[in-house]
């Protein structure tokens, strides 16, 4: 779901969403009794709040040990990127 989402970001309806939902089989049912819940809303607020906080201007955000990373988003960068930061990490046990 969060892949076609993606994909239609920029033309999101609550018609839309329905259908994305349908379109990939999911638990029509489930779907819309989740996106009314209010535990579930609850969830997304706080996640949405601690994006805030981190000053998160959108998705995705990657962070390496708690520093955002600026870098080349290429899989080959970013596993390099981690590599370095796991090193470091052990660097400073």
């Amino acid at each position: 779901m969060h892949d076609i989402i993606f994909e239609n970001q920029m033309a999101l309806s609550n018609d839309k969403i329905d259908n994305f939902a349908r379109q990939i089989g999911l638990n029509f049912d489930k779907f819309k009794s989740d996106i009314k819940s209010p535990g579930v809303m609850a969830m997304v607020e706080a996640d949405r709040n601690e994006g805030e906080k981190a000053n998160l201007t959108g998705t995705p955000t990657i962070f390496l040990n708690g520093v955002r990373y600026l870098g080349d988003r290429s899989v080959e960068a970013i596993s390099s990127a981690v590599d370095v930061a796991l090193e470091s990490a052990e660097t400073t046990k």
